[in-house]
């Protein structure tokens, strides 16, 4: 693929990334309310699981390195938001809410990774 539509491909898949965090985030907070920012976490496993699928996908040749770059860095990368996690991190420090920050700490690290592992075995 040329560079030029791979860079379209790439920023329109993350539209789509980012429209679907949207979603997902709305209704997941229309039904649950707690101090532990549940959303992002469930989104950035999400994210984390289909980019290990994707990558595994790649591997196993069913799924080519450009197309794997779309999904994985557009769709994966505008679904995804460490930054949000960072900012929910934040509020819960400033709140002195430190047994959620560490718990959620925690969970955004190694479930993610996790996340991103499983969906990679799922293929190999």
């Amino acid at each position: 693929m040329p560079p030029f539509l791979l860079t379209l491909a790439i920023a329109a898949l993350g539209g789509l990334g980012a429209v679907a965090r949207y979603t997902i985030d709305s209704q997941i907070k229309r039904a649950y309310k707690a101090a532990f920012p549940l959303t992002t976490l469930v989104i950035n496993m999400l994210a984390s699981f289909l980019a290990g699928l994707f990558l595994a996908m790649s591997e196993a040749g069913t799924l080519s390195g450009d197309i794997k770059l779309i999904l994985a860095t557009g769709f994966c990368g505008g679904l995804s938001t460490f930054s949000t996690a960072m900012n929910e991190l934040l509020g819960a420090l400033k709140t002195e809410k430190y047994g959620v920050a560490l718990a959620y700490l925690t969970c955004c690290v190694v479930v993610p990774l996790l996340c991103a592992i499983f969906g990679y075995s799922v293929i190999q």
